[in-house]
């Protein structure tokens, strides 16, 4: 696969102001053991702003071999070129799409942390 084929187009859309994190994943089967995770991302300017100057650039949202040809993982970077990621299996795909939206859940609660500094936090686990 060419690197063109990675990096084809941007996948995050920014939108202006405060907005929250939409995200669109889909599945496509190439053929019975290639399948292929379109991811395309929105987020707002502002958030965009507060994860360069955070330096979460580099938070990883999933790893899987060859995401791209120089990374093992999926960082917030790639949401502004890498438009899909190719899987040997389904099991692979989705665990890794479970991770993506386990993480980028994980990143959107530390912007507001970031927006809010003061904002108190507290949390109740039962287990």
């Amino acid at each position: 696969m060419a690197l063109s084929d990675w990096f084809a187009g941007k996948t995050l859309k920014l939108t202006p102001g405060d907005a929250p994190i939409t995200v669109d994943l889909r599945t496509e089967t190439l053929r019975p053991n290639k399948h292929r995770l379109h991811i395309d991302v929105s987020m707002s300017d502002n958030d965009w702003k507060i994860i360069k100057s955070a330096n979460l650039v580099s938070y990883q949202l999933f790893s899987y071999p060859k995401v791209t040809p120089l990374d093992d993982c999926y960082l917030v970077g790639h949401l502004l070129r890498v438009r899909h990621v190719d899987f040997d299996d389904l099991i692979a795909l989705n665990s890794a799409k479970n991770s993506f939206l386990q993480n980028l859940r994980a990143l959107r609660s530390h912007l507001e942390t970031l927006k809010d500094p003061d904002r108190d936090s507290s949390e109740r686990h039962e287990i």
